[in-house]
């Protein structure tokens, strides 16, 4: 018999989303990713997580992006560059003006 690992919601969406923004950039700030990238590195571990939670959870993490007022807990995860196209939030660097 076939085991599946499922996501069973032990762990915070956001802290699962992060952790795989975490894996595929190595923490580096100057790494892009797009959501479909690390959709996959979430997928690879818990195959039923719902996609579009991850694009909703790097919109809630991404200071810059249209909808981050919309979430709660102004977390700044992350930083917009381009049409889906997104980076580690810089602290030094990043700034809203």
């Amino acid at each position: 018999m076939k085991t599946t690992s499922r996501w069973s919601g032990d762990e915070d969406v956001r802290d699962v989303v992060r952790e795989a923004v975490r894996k595929f950039t190595g923490e580096d700030v100057q790494v892009e990713f797009e959501p479909k990238d690390i959709k996959a590195v979430v997928l690879k571990k818990y195959p039923h997580f719902k996609k579009n939670t991850v694009d909703g959870q790097i919109a809630a993490g991404c200071p810059n992006h249209g909808s981050y007022h919309h979430h709660s807990g102004n977390h700044k995860l992350y930083w917009k560059i381009g049409h889906g196209k997104y980076r580690l939030y810089n602290a030094e660097t990043d700034n809203l003006e």
